[in-house]
């Protein structure tokens, strides 16, 4: 009815008034530039009488739901913790760094991952079983817990050296090797138990969850340039680092128990420093002074809580010290301060060391989220009206709200963390990361309201009033006219395809590596005798039970 001039509200004398004849972004040059109906902003506030919005049907909202938002359920795929009784603060804080500031979780993640595949090639290395084998797995577990306090940690890493590398030593003779590789072998096995299971179930359903992806872009690129359709594949896109998380979330073997599997390091720690003892006196009781029962919670050496999948904010850089810090004492000598010397330089790396690796994985998954960021932004952007508008622009602020933690992190703990010998944030830099991290999940529960129901359907989104002078204006044209004269196919291939297989590609990596690192893992039900060689002597189980 405005276009014929037939409009109850405009006529061809007052609708001149209000037309819109500045530039058009995007616009084809072969059209006619006065055949393009466009309206100014205040001119688009008279016809609909104010700013309010076009809400979307019942029908079409439904859709959108089914198609974008409903996927998104995901992210009940993470590894939460039970939110019962006392972790409810801590499933609480796991989700705020996950949903909250992902690249800052991803990060923590990947550089975890990393470390799990360099155990295993260790492993391999040196032969692929038994001791070697329990060593880089135990190693690998304890990277995803807290590290013990400064005044117990010189201490405790001398306990777990010798505990770690002691059993593999080339000896077979000695009492004190058969107990230290007989409980090695115990927690192993018990560590594996509590590994969490399930995999491949899940990995199913992130493969459901990617091939519904792949059928929404079929289905959007039919209606190609509708804008509904248009901003509801960016919202896709935006969050397309969810699956990303998810999936390494499942490789990085979280445990079933936390609090399970380090009150059996933490007693196993107790029996490997009674066997140090023992042997440091020359034997001269008949057994080491096991751990009992009247010791629970009572164990000097102590590793702290699990902070494994960037569930807190910390630098967990144990495994990779050990490794790198190993190179120099590949030939430890039977005597024990060889291993003290050992966890002396372990140490040193852990806390003066140039945190590289750490910083290096920081960035991939800084750029793994701002690449999902960067491709829904091009395909709102480029979307007619063409240019800055509520949508483009909320991704961009959504974006910046989750890297402000990242940027906390990646500072304090990364880039300056060797420096100031930090392994987790301040309280307040903590707090205001907290801060910021709800302000983002409030945000992106916004995006997703606002786009389910067409809260952006007003003139001022419409208009895309922030991209004067190009922008400021809306038409009432459709899907043809849009494929026609606007170039929306290119900026809608570029953002869907970089969006889309960024995403495949990661995923793919981390199952692929997952599963070929997995025998690092595996166990039979059954604890079995040492592969190495018939005990003369087994240590005490008490602390098993």
């Amino acid at each position: 009815m405005v276009q014929n001039g037939t409009s109850t509200k405009f006529t061809n004398e007052t609708i001149q008034q209000s037309r819109y004849f500045g530039p058009v972004a995007g616009l084809y040059n072969f059209i006619n530039r006065t055949e393009y109906l466009t309206l100014t902003y205040q001119g688009c506030l008279q016809l609909c009488g104010g700013d309010k919005a076009e809400l979307y049907d019942a029908t079409k909202a439904l859709g959108i739901a089914a198609t974008w938002i409903f996927p998104l359920a995901i992210l009940l795929s993470l590894p939460y913790d039970s939110p019962l009784s006392r972790r409810l603060k801590t499933a609480a804080v796991a989700t705020s760094n996950w949903l909250g500031s992902p690249q800052t979780a991803l990060g923590a993640t990947l550089f975890n991952f990393r470390q799990i595949q360099r155990c295993h090639q260790e492993a391999r290395m040196a032969g692929g079983d038994g001791p070697a084998k329990d060593t880089y797995f135990i190693l690998s577990c304890l990277n995803q817990f807290d590290l013990p306090e400064p005044a117990q940690r010189r201490e405790t890493l001398n306990v777990l050296m010798y505990g770690l590398f002691r059993p593999l030593s080339a000896a077979v003779d000695g009492l004190e090797l058969d107990l230290l590789r007989d409980l090695q072998h115990d927690l192993a096995h018990a560590l594996r138990m509590l590994r969490r299971r399930g995999v491949v179930p899940v990995a199913l359903s992130l493969l459901t969850f990617l091939a519904a992806f792949v059928f929404s872009i079929v289905l959007a690129f039919y209606d190609l340039g509708e804008n509904s359709t248009a901003h509801s594949l960016a919202l896709g896109i935006l969050f397309g680092w969810l699956p990303v998380l998810v999936c390494y979330n499942i490789a990085d073997r979280n445990p079933v128990s936390a609090e399970r599997t380090i009150e059996l390091v933490n007693r196993w720690l107790y029996n490997v420093a009674a066997v140090r003892t023992w042997h440091q006196n020359n034997q001269q009781q008949p057994h080491p002074a096991w751990w009992g029962l009247s010791d629970v919670g009572q164990e000097d050496m102590r590793f702290g809580d699990f902070v494994g999948q960037g569930r807190t904010i910390r630098y967990t850089g144990l495994a990779r010290a050990v490794l790198v810090k190993h190179r120099d004492h590949r030939h430890l000598r039977d005597d024990i301060a060889s291993y003290d010397n050992f966890a002396a330089a372990v140490q040193q790396h852990l806390e003066g060391a140039v945190r590289g690796s750490w910083i290096f994985y920081s960035l991939i998954s800084l750029g793994m989220v701002w690449l999902q960021v960067g491709m829904a932004f091009i395909i709102s952007y480029h979307t007619p009206t063409v240019g800055l508008g509520c949508r483009s622009l909320s991704f961009t602020i959504y974006g910046g709200l989750t890297t402000v933690t990242w940027l906390i992190s990646f500072l304090t703990l990364g880039v300056f963390g060797h420096h100031l010998g930090r392994f987790h944030l301040p309280r307040g830099l903590s707090w205001a990361a907290h801060v910021f991290n709800m302000v983002a999940l409030l945000g992106a529960a916004a995006i997703i309201g606002f786009q389910l129901t067409g809260g952006m359907n007003n003139c001022f989104c419409k208009s895309s009033v922030f991209a004067a002078p190009l922008g400021g204006y809306m038409d009432f044209e459709g899907t043809d006219f849009y494929k026609a004269y606007f170039n929306v196919e290119r900026y809608w291939g570029i953002g869907t395809a970089f969006g889309a297989i960024a995403p495949f590609a990661a995923c793919f990596w981390a199952i692929a590596t997952w599963w070929g690192i997995g025998d690092l893992w595996t166990a039979p039900e059954q604890i079995q005798q040492h592969p190495m060689v018939a005990l003369r002597m087994h240590s005490n189980t008490d602390w098993l039970k």
